[in-house]
């Protein structure tokens, strides 16, 4: 009887410890997992905060490309629009290759009635006073070019000016037939724009950011 009694006491005893091994391997296993997803949510989490800072930054750097960009676009706008006669065809600025500065192209329509010379004389002084402004207030721009359409004379004239020594100098003009010469060239001289220069600017300071 004794040996009978020992023997259900040791089966009871093997059982209540095999109860106690699989509760301890389910309870590691879930903490396991729980472990696992935690480690994969943070990792996720990094990833995503990277992706979004570097999304961030790109969007910064397009952001200030962009506004400088406008910003030479609306200046110049606003300085050709004040010269007198003067409407513009087209206006292209464009980020230069080689360095952080811009390039402008214009076509300007003009349709003031003089001779030919006085025509000449008035489009280059108009010219040498936009480089010269645009030069010394947004200081970002490595070339300038400008071509004239003078409807009362039918003729076409082509002004280019390029960064030199740090200033915006005069590269290249060219007038057709109709200014009553034929066609020059000037190149290499430095831009000298007077004081009382044909064109009187005024552009609001809040327009001018580098």
């Amino acid at each position: 009887m004794k040996k009978t009694l020992l023997l259900i006491l040791i089966c009871v005893l093997l059982l209540s410890f095999n109860s106690c091994g699989k509760s301890d391997n389910e309870n590691t296993g879930k903490d396991n997992l729980t472990e696992s997803t935690d480690s994969a949510t943070k990792k996720n989490d990094t990833t995503t905060d990277s992706s979004l800072a570097a999304d961030s930054s790109v969007s910064s750097d397009l952001l200030t490309t962009s506004s400088s960009e406008k910003n030479v676009e609306v200046f110049t706008k606003r300085l050709i629009n004040a010269a007198d006669g003067t409407k513009i065809d087209s206006l292209t600025v464009t980020k230069s290759s080689t360095s952080d500065n811009y390039n402008i192209y214009a076509i300007i329509s003009w349709n003031r009635k003089h001779t030919p010379s006085d025509s000449q004389q008035i489009i280059k002084d108009y010219s040498d006073s936009f480089a010269s402004s645009v030069d010394s207030k947004l200081g970002n721009v490595e070339n300038l070019s400008i071509v004239w359409l003078v409807s009362k004379l039918n003729g076409t004239a082509s002004i280019t000016y390029e960064k030199t020594d740090g200033m915006l100098s005069l590269k290249e003009e060219t007038y057709d037939k109709k200014f009553g010469i034929g066609s020059e060239e000037t190149t290499g001289s430095a831009l000298q724009a007077s004081t009382d220069a044909a064109v009187n600017t005024t552009v609001p300071e809040s327009v001018v950011s580098n």
